[in-house]
């Protein structure tokens, strides 16, 4: 029986589809509005509490197949951590996440083993 430990997941991947509707008139109801970014905010945080509560479910029934223990834990970004450089995926703000991963990480305090 294999035992897996220790997962984390680094990243969780958000797909936006924007339809553009021409040539028919919509009714005012459905006209496209401007996204305000507190539902940005929540749709983010929906979107990760899903795909945590997806993992812990995915590890539960791998160990009731009897294919091994799996062991999750997850640690979030605190709310006071700022991007040194705007956009995304800039270098500077890549090792200041990895910098803080590995200081956060060494802290099984701050380890979380629960969905949300």
């Amino acid at each position: 029986m294999r035992t897996l430990t220790n997962i984390a997941i680094a990243c969780i991947a958000i797909a936006c589809i924007a339809i553009t509707v021409s040539a028919v008139a919509l009714p005012a109801c459905a006209q496209r509005r401007p996204v305000q970014p507190e539902s940005e905010l929540l749709a983010e945080r929906a979107s990760t509490t899903i795909a945590l509560r997806h993992l812990y479910s995915m590890a539960e029934v791998n160990q009731l197949r009897g294919d091994g223990d799996i062991e999750v834990r997850w640690m979030a970004i605190p709310d006071s951590w700022k991007a040194p450089t705007e956009g995304i995926f800039q270098e500077a703000t890549m090792r200041s996440l990895s910098d803080l991963g590995m200081k956060i990480g060494a802290d099984p305090a701050s380890w979380q083993t629960e969905a949300l």
